[in-house]
């Protein structure tokens, strides 16, 4: 989690033409939300929000919160992440949350499979270029040796009834105890939408106790839709991760609708 210090200077022009200028200097990998509230703290909307989060879903995705993180690492949700801009967010007046993103059967705590649940992931191998092979940028996996992961699925309500958990340790010295902390159905972030799917709503793999080639669940073909219908604005206001130490200016157009001040 970082935080950043945003400037605003609002300029009011003609009734339908005002902008909001942000100015900022992030550190570095840095994931960034910026979003406007009224005088009173009500949230008016998302400006921008970087893709790790938008597009990536770090904070919604298959795996328990505290599993170990790496260089690209496509399992355990990044909870803390952006969870001011979050929690503001779902208070809006009308928002909601999004359904969370869990394994398709192995625990939450697995990194290893348990049935055939996987299919490429193009996003998570390491290209072997002078920019990406420095020793911080090392990853296990290479391009040339295809990396597979789970997807995910969509928890359901049968899940919380049989008291679905993920392991946490809560206080002192690390344990790996699974049924630590009970999981519910949402999810403050979007999960991800970077990959396409074989999936439909046909599909019924080794998992789910069918035989089709396609190892991706059903619900996987349903995750970019869903963050879109839970969040409409979110292409608009997706950004790439700005770099380290150069000031970054965003402009906002505020809508003609939004009163003066």
């Amino acid at each position: 989690m970082a935080i950043v210090v945003l400037s605003a200077a609002g300029e009011a022009r003609a009734a339908d033409e005002r902008a909001i200028v942000f100015n900022f200097t992030p550190t570095e990998r840095a994931q960034i939300a910026i979003w406007i509230e009224s005088a009173d703290g009500t949230f008016l909307g998302t400006v921008g929000l970087t893709q790790a989060v938008s597009v990536r879903g770090i904070g919604n995705r298959p795996g328990a919160a505290q599993m170990n993180s790496g260089y690209h690492w496509p399992y355990g949700r990044r909870e803390g992440v952006l969870p001011v801009w979050a929690q503001r967010r779902v208070s809006a007046p009308g928002a909601v949350t999004f359904p969370r993103i869990i394994f398709q059967r192995r625990p939450e705590g697995y990194a290893s499979r348990t049935c055939e649940d996987s299919t490429r992931d193009s996003y998570f191998c390491l290209s072997f270029s002078s920019e990406s092979t420095r020793r911080e940028g090392l990853d296990a996996i290479t391009c040339a040796s295809a990396f597979n992961s789970d997807k995910g699925r969509i928890m359901k309500a049968e899940d919380v009834a049989a008291g679905y958990t993920e392991p946490a340790s809560v206080g002192g010295p690390p344990t790996w105890q699974a049924g630590d902390r009970v999981l519910d159905m949402t999810s403050l972030y979007p999960p991800r939408r970077d990959f396409v799917t074989c999936a439909d709503p046909t599909t019924v793999n080794a998992c789910m106790g069918g035989n089709s080639s396609c190892q991706d669940h059903p619900d996987a073909a349903l995750f970019a839709s869903i963050a879109r219908q839970v969040m409409p604005d979110i292409d608009a206001i997706t950004m790439a991760t700005p770099p380290a130490d150069r000031e970054q200016t965003v402009m906002f157009s505020v809508p003609s609708a939004w009163p003066e001040g």
